[in-house]
């Protein structure tokens, strides 16, 4: 009995340690995007593995989108700086034929559409 109860703090300790790696927390917001000119292609970039998802053509107007809110467990230092970086944060790429590509993150609020305007620069 008295092992049984070890085991069982044991077993707490290690999933309350982050030992499985980190875990994520992620919100859903609201966003506009704009592009001058009009007509690109918004892919917002996943900021845990990098896939991308398709948002629209400019402009898109009040878009759901997942940011990244939190971060618990345990990162290399390395991973702590980027991913603290990410936090709140849309991750975007934005395409137009004859147009350099533009790639960056856009700050976005709970509660509120957040309305970002981007100038594209031609090739």
């Amino acid at each position: 009995m008295k092992n049984a109860w070890i085991l069982t703090v044991l077993v707490t300790l290690v999933f309350t340690s982050g030992c499985f790696g980190p875990r994520f927390s992620f919100e859903i917001r609201k966003v506009t995007i704009e592009t001058t000119p009009p007509g690109a292609k918004v892919y917002q970039v996943n900021s845990v593995d990098g896939n991308e998802t398709f948002l629209g053509t400019t402009p898109v107007k009040e878009q759901p989108i997942r940011v990244l809110s939190d971060v618990k467990g345990r990162l290399t230092s390395a991973s702590v700086d980027w991913m603290t970086s990410q936090i709140q944060m849309l991750n975007i790429r934005i395409v137009k034929t004859g147009y350099e590509e533009h790639k960056g993150n856009l700050p976005s609020l709970p509660g509120k559409t957040t309305t970002h305007k981007i100038t594209l620069t031609p090739k």
